[in-house]
């Protein structure tokens, strides 16, 4: 009897549970973990393709906004406009606010010749600084009360850009007097 009962106690006492993973069980879940990590990477590579990039239509977009915020301060901070307009071209002739300890005015010149599709700018006495010659059509509004400009309409095309039309409706917060 003493035999029977040491069986017994045996099997009693171990643990019905396992501890650990059997082999099977650990490569079956290390296939299963890589062929998941190699399915979230293709997704995770396409998502980073799908990102838009700094392709040259995009940096030709921003060139054009910074020729418009350029255009848009100095019109801004204008205290008087010489405008003139002849064939398809448009001279804006800006006095600006003062900058200097001596208040001399800076004086800025704006040019949109659009039979050969240019936009220049002078400041001062300097040459004229080409800003583009991609530009292939604009139209342009100045609403003036009184001899002083209250809003200046402008709008741009570029045609070897994404946005292609580019708007601007500038407010004239001094009021520069319109000659």
């Amino acid at each position: 009897m003493m035999m029977s009962e040491a069986r017994v106690h045996t099997s009693v006492s171990r643990n019905p549970r396992r501890r650990g993973m059997t082999l099977i069980e650990a490569v079956v879940s290390l296939v299963v973990i890589s062929v998941l990590l190699l399915g979230l990477s293709s997704s995770v590579m396409l998502g980073v393709r799908a990102l838009p990039t700094d392709t040259e239509l995009g940096a030709t977009d921003r060139q054009v906004q910074e020729i418009c915020n350029m255009l848009r301060d100095d019109i801004a901070a204008s205290t008087a406009i010489t405008y003139q307009k002849s064939g398809n071209t448009v001279r804006l002739s800006l006095e600006m606010i003062p900058t200097d300890a001596t208040g001399a005015h800076t004086h800025i010149g704006w040019e949109i010749i659009g039979d050969a599709n240019m936009i220049r700018r002078r400041v001062d006495a300097r040459a004229y600084e080409i800003i583009s010659t991609t530009m292939t059509g604009y139209n342009h509004d100045i609403v003036a009360v009184d001899g002083n400009i209250q809003h200046v309409y402008l709008m741009f095309h570029f045609k070897d850009t994404i946005q292609q039309n580019f708007e601007l409706y500038i407010q004239t917060p001094y009021g520069p007097e319109l000659k």
